[in-house]
């Protein structure tokens, strides 16, 4: 018999490209059938993505989310600029099969499956630009709305995670934790930005009151609401680091877990 796969999203899988690299993008395998069902992820560019896991068993009613992380190089990448061009021709294949246990076949059962007991779902890759929101020097955050750091806890559903598969897991926080990272030292750079742009305002307007001369047009406007200090750090990078530092002992924690 057959397996009963669904995959989520079919009949495409979309990256959203932002600050020059593509995301990664999960893949849902639900197992709406009443036996084990065996699964294994291929695909046309195995050298340009990075499946975590590619193979696995679903026991009936449970299903498991794989990610598939593009590996960039730095610098310009002429290939990213023809997929966002829509010239991108890399597809994935996922295989599926019902199995007596919740134990994984080997290479050599898969490839003696027969036909009639072998699901096969095709998805084609397409890469997007990710929408521009408030992000950069002195954009805000919309009412009601987190970026950043914030977003990526906020999405982090305890709900949706599969805990009876350590290693998507660990995946997972990763994932979420390198996201974290990532924009705590963004936002890092764009205070070291403003306090060496403020540091020249003041200097130029040091120089400028010596020699007599108006500098109201460059005058300094301060924030309407002044930020507080605590310790030496503002609030959101405390907030931020206690993240970071939550995020990393849970992944910890989880490492641990037997496979």
């Amino acid at each position: 018999m057959s397996s009963k796969l669904r995959v989520e999203p079919s009949p495409d899988i979309t990256f959203e490209v932002s600050g020059g690299k593509p995301n990664s993008c999960p893949l849902r395998l639900y197992n709406s059938g009443t036996e084990h069902t065996a699964f294994k992820v291929k695909t046309t560019a195995p050298k340009k993505y990075c499946v975590r896991p590619n193979a696995g068993v679903i026991p009936p009613g449970k299903h498991v989310e794989v990610h598939v992380i593009p590996q960039t190089t730095k610098g310009a990448d002429p290939t990213l600029q023809n997929d966002l061009a829509g010239k991108c021709k890399d597809k994935f294949m996922i295989q599926s099969t019902t199995v007596q246990d919740d134990q994984a076949p080997t290479s050599e059962l898969w490839a003696h499956v027969p036909p009639t007991e072998l699901q096969q779902t095709l998805l084609r890759c397409k890469y997007k630009q990710a929408s521009v929101g408030s992000e950069g020097v002195g954009g805000a955050i919309p009412e009601g709305g987190e970026t950043g750091a914030f977003a990526t806890v906020k999405g982090f559903n305890l709900d949706k995670l599969d805990f009876a598969n350590p290693e998507t897991l660990k995946a997972r926080l990763s994932e979420a934790n390198k996201e974290i990272q990532n924009t705590l030292l963004a936002n890092a750079r764009k205070i070291n930005e403003l306090t060496q742009g403020n540091a020249a305002l003041a200097a130029q307007k040091g120089a400028g009151s010596s020699a007599g001369a108006d500098l109201s047009a460059v005058r300094y406007k301060p924030p309407a609401a002044p930020v507080a200090v605590i310790d030496g750090f503002t609030p959101l990078f405390v907030v931020l680091a206690a993240l970071i530092a939550y995020m990393s002992g849970l992944y910890t924690v989880l490492m641990t877990l037997p496979k």
